[in-house]
């Protein structure tokens, strides 16, 4: 059985593969293609956002539109610590956590 956090990655990785191929331009239309509550992909965003994989652009009518950045995302779990780390390709720099 899956774990509601790896749902939710997957369901955040198929929101940005989405994203790629129809551009939406706001994150009600994004929740649309993607069959997600709004609020919840809104808060996925904001925290890839955080961590640099997407950037918001600012659409009509005050909507926001989410626009990838990174090209690639690589995830490094540590399973009996505290540290963890994301590191991004075709961004700035590495990000790391720790939680």
């Amino acid at each position: 059985m899956a774990s509601a956090e790896t749902c939710s990655a997957r369901t955040a990785a198929s929101s940005v593969s989405n994203h790629d191929r129809h551009k939406p331009a706001s994150v009600r239309e994004q929740a649309t293609l993607t069959g997600r509550k709004e609020a919840s992909l809104s808060r996925t965003l904001k925290r890839f956002a955080q961590l640099g994989i997407v950037a918001f652009q600012d659409g009509p009518h005050r909507a926001r539109a989410p626009a990838l950045i990174a090209t690639r995302v690589h995830l490094e779990i540590d399973l009996t610590g505290h540290h963890s780390a994301v590191a991004l390709d075709g961004s700035a720099a590495p990000w790391s956590t720790n939680r």
